[in-house]
């Protein structure tokens, strides 16, 4: 191949896409899903599609005169150097042109009620958006619609074709493109001593299609995505389980290619922290510092005693303590902890999230993952996130560095306010730029972050976004106060957490001290929800076990009456002052205006006997 056709300056574009292609097939292949095997083999196709054609719009004079600096500033050349959605012309026309050597039992499966060809048609398409944005935001299918195809840009795209080194193009189509997927689970076997004939046919049809795409109107994208548009990016027959799956692959897909792109670009193939994520001693380490701090006790039965806030505390760790095994070891788990402010719900939190993650460490012919989970701990405010920070660090940290900093592979904090600056073990110091990188893409095995770069990674698009996406997949979340996310987005949330739950092996926490409905456990154990799919729950301190903690406690009740006239507030107020003059209690009133206040000590002052 030609070594004078570069991907960026020290680097061949075949080295590059080789890399590329390793790099992200190993992340893929650590990730384990609960799919079906026919979902898995196209997710797992697209991405090679994906991955081995996602540059090929370099391959172009016009990008390599730029890489190379032998453009002027002012040359009009200089708008023909971008590379994504030609590139992007590569993936489509592949997916076209093997759609014949598809398994031939292939061509009437349906999953649900929709088309195993209409599928493959889709994850084609799909695979088209997330080339021609591996360099940003995933664009609005509206905006695609009238951009993609048309006038100017479809001329571009014939200058740059024109331009490819097209022998470098067919020799990476017959002898690394078409030999790497004929390897797939769902492309028929064909014969060795026919497979060069029929590689070099595919490379030939491939860029007829190329051609008829640039000159043929009904090879547009235009028309496919008008239809995609229409219905809503919906396929045809496939119901909300599998829509959801879909939606989630193309996010995991589209995070695994912009983080190897960038990886491979940034530190090329040598990276690895924290012995690949494998450490499982997490569990060890807080059950240690617990113990401790005589939060838990080695080796004896907790005896119950509820004379103090510390012995109610330990009580609820003793309890997650002996959750037994087998309500961890199943492959996700959806768990509610809601316990009263103060009763130590960080650490029993954490404590149970460790367990799992010591439960479900690298272990031989295990079935259900490959590396120990990662714990992501979010919360809705920065100054919570710091008091947290304060109480992993200190469990963690029995082992410092030199430095006084915490291993960045083992513990990371993300937010808008992160320092760019990532350490490993092993005295590394990584560059702004890596270390940027690193944190935006969540290399670490605890992650403590807000609500919303979680949910940003959930729902948004672009790159910054995306990065993070695959790390979130085979995960345990601890979603603590969960009840400050708003109301309007429950709903979605819910049935995006029961999907990753269930079919992406994520186990969540859901904690708070007055835990919401966010995820309704009753409609979960009655089969309500995804047509009577089963879901692991699980209560980790009991309603009774509560009430008997609550004894003693004095607690605040909190009345909310919507939305009043401050007439009638100072009706409910004057009732209540009644009620503690009766009793001979104090009443305090807290208002946020100097003027409210003196409307209310006006009409108080009517009362006889209110003293102050």
């Amino acid at each position: 191949m030609n070594d004078s056709i570069i991907a960026r300056p020290g680097q061949t574009l075949e080295k590059h896409i080789k890399e590329v292609f390793k790099i992200a097939l190993n992340r893929f292949n650590l990730l384990n899903f609960n799919l079906s095997p026919l979902l898995y083999g196209l997710a797992k196709l697209s991405l090679e599609i994906i991955t081995l054609t996602h540059d090929l719009g370099k391959a172009t004079k016009y990008f390599q005169n730029w890489i190379n600096q032998d453009i002027k500033e002012n040359s009009k050349d200089r708008t023909l150097k971008p590379h994504s959605l030609f590139s992007s012309l590569f993936t489509i026309a592949i997916f076209h042109s093997i759609r014949e050597f598809l398994r031939n039992d292939l061509r009437k499966k349906f999953l649900g009620n929709a088309n195993y060809m209409d599928l493959y048609t889709h994850f084609g398409y799909l695979s088209q958006l997330i080339v021609r944005s591996h360099h940003g935001s995933l664009k609005d299918l509206s905006i695609i619609c009238n951009q993609d195809m048309e006038g100017e840009i479809l001329e571009n795209h014939k200058k740059r074709l024109k331009s490819s080194d097209m022998k470098l193009i067919n020799s990476f189509l017959k002898n690394l493109i078409f030999p790497i997927l004929f390897k797939n689970v769902i492309i028929r076997k064909i014969q060795t001593k026919k497979a060069k004939q029929i590689f070099e046919s595919l490379t030939t049809k491939t860029i007829e299609t190329i051609n008829s795409i640039l000159n043929e109107k009904k090879f547009r994208f235009l028309t496919i995505y008008k239809n995609l548009f229409s219905n809503k990016g919906k396929i045809p027959g496939s119901n909300k389980l599998i829509s959801f799956q879909i939606f989630i692959l193309g996010k995991i897909l589209k995070s695994i290619v912009i983080e190897s792109d960038k990886m491979n670009s940034t530190i090329g193939m040598g990276f690895s922290i924290s012995n690949n994520l494998i450490t499982p001693k997490f569990n060890d380490l807080l059950r240690n510092f617990l113990i401790q701090k005589k939060f838990l006790f080695e080796n004896e039965d907790f005896k119950e005693n509820f004379n103090s806030l510390n012995q109610r505390r330990r009580f609820i760790l003793d309890q997650v303590e002996k959750v037994n095994e087998d309500s961890i070891n199943k492959p996700s788990l959806i768990s509610f902890l809601s316990v009263p402010t103060g009763f130590g719900k960080t650490y029993s939190g954490l404590l149970f999230a460790s367990k799992i993650k010591s439960t479900r460490s690298l272990k031989e012919n295990n079935n259900f993952f490959q590396v120990s989970p990662r714990i992501i701990y979010a919360l809705p405010f920065l100054s919570i996130i710091e008091q947290t920070e304060g109480v992993i660090k200190e469990f963690l940290d029995i082992e410092p560095q030199d430095n006084g900093e915490i291993d960045s592979g083992v513990f990371l904090v993300h937010h808008h306010l992160t320092e760019p600056k990532f350490e490993t073990e092993n005295d590394d110091e990584y560059d702004e730029l890596t270390a940027e990188l690193f944190i935006k893409s969540w290399n670490s095995q605890y992650i403590l972050s807000t609500f919303n770069q979680l949910l940003n990674a959930i729902f948004k698009s672009d790159k910054n976004s995306a990065l993070k996406f695959s790390k979130i997949i085979n995960t345990t979340w601890i979603l603590d106060e969960v009840q400050s996310i708003p109301l309007k987005y429950w709903k979605t949330l819910e049935e995006f957490l029961l999907i990753i739950n269930l079919t992406f092996n994520v186990n969540l926490i859901l904690m708070s001290a007055t835990l919401p409905k966010i995820i309704d456990r009753e409609e979960l154990e009655d089969s309500k929800t995804f047509d009577n799919l089963k879901f692991n729950t699980l209560n980790i301190i009991s309603n009774r076990e509560i009430k008997r903690l609550m004894i003693g406690i004095n607690r605040i009740n909190l009345e909310y009456h919507g939305n009043i006239s401050f007439t009638s507030f100072l009706t409910k107020i004057e009732a209540q002052v009644n009620n503690y003059i009766r009793k001979n209690k104090n009443l305090l009133v807290v208002l946020n205006t100097r003027k409210s206040a003196q409307k209310v000590y006006k009409h108080l002052k009517k009362f006889k006997n209110l003293k102050n």
